[in-house]
């Protein structure tokens, strides 16, 4: 397994140079392990888009990516990951691309709400499977 040292700076500039440009991406997020150290396997950058994005197009933007920085990038798209993922990634990811901020807080309030409302949901099942027994 292969490390790479990174420019946390030079990352956040390099990727939004790329992505801003693209009009079907409304926001990008640098998150996971390059927050926390300059030492890392890859680059995570979560996506919200405006319209379906192809695995083909994924894989082209994910290699442009990788041959600007020269450390690989794994690309999430974000429109229908779990709410407490999402969540978490908005909240404590830096902010690359954010076209609208309106979208932007609204699609983080949305999956806090998603959240809760599963956590509510889970907790109701367990009480009740619990009582049952």
């Amino acid at each position: 397994m292969k490390y790479y040292e990174v420019d946390r700076g030079r990352v956040l500039t390099v990727t939004k140079e790329i992505l801003e440009p693209m009009e079907f991406i409304d926001i990008a997020v640098l998150f996971g392990s390059i927050l926390r150290r300059s030492v890392v396997r890859d680059i995570d950058i979560g996506l919200i888009v405006s319209r379906g994005v192809g695995f083909d197009q994924l894989t082209e933007l994910s290699a442009l990516l990788e041959d600007s920085l020269g450390v690989p990038v794994d690309l999430v798209l974000l429109n229908e990951a779990p709410p407490f993922f999402k969540f978490k990634v908005l909240v404590e990811g830096v902010r690359i691309v954010v076209k609208n901020p309106l979208i932007y807080h609204y699609i983080l309030t949305e999956s806090f709400m998603e959240y809760m409302d599963l956590n509510l949901t889970l907790r109701y099942v367990s009480r009740r499977r619990e009582s049952s027994v």
